[in-house]
């Protein structure tokens, strides 16, 4: 089964896409901070990130970089409420595979993943 990992700061957006994507037959974990995820991925084995970009503290995009330099096969995706091209461009830079805007269009999720697993 395929594992992902969810990282946002928005408990609300954790439940829904978890439960979605458990719908979806997907195994999934939650995180809501950066450094909670970095201790789940140290500590488990996952196929996927879907990460908020903004949240306190540490960043989605520093939380790629840090992905990248550890496991740089793990793809990355990313989500934000804020459209914005500089930082649609930052998330490839940075390694990510994807970039969705909040609200996310669930279709859309998960063609990414799949797309991505294949």
């Amino acid at each position: 089964m395929i594992k992902l990992l969810i990282v946002d700061d928005e408990l609300a957006i954790l439940k829904v896409l978890k439960w979605r994507l458990e719908m979806a037959g997907f195994q999934v974990e939650t995180a809501i901070n950066a450094n909670e995820a970095l201790e789940k991925i140290q500590t488990g084995v996952y196929d996927l990130v879907l990460t908020d970009i903004r949240m306190p503290k540490v960043d989605g995009l520093s939380l790629i970089e840090t992905i990248k330099q550890h496991n740089n096969n793990l793809p990355c995706i990313v989500m934000s409420g804020h459209a914005d091209i500089d930082i649609e461009n930052e998330t490839h830079r940075v390694g990510a595979v994807g970039y969705l805007h909040k609200p996310v269009k669930f279709d859309e999720l998960k063609q990414l993943i799949e797309a991505n697993l294949v």
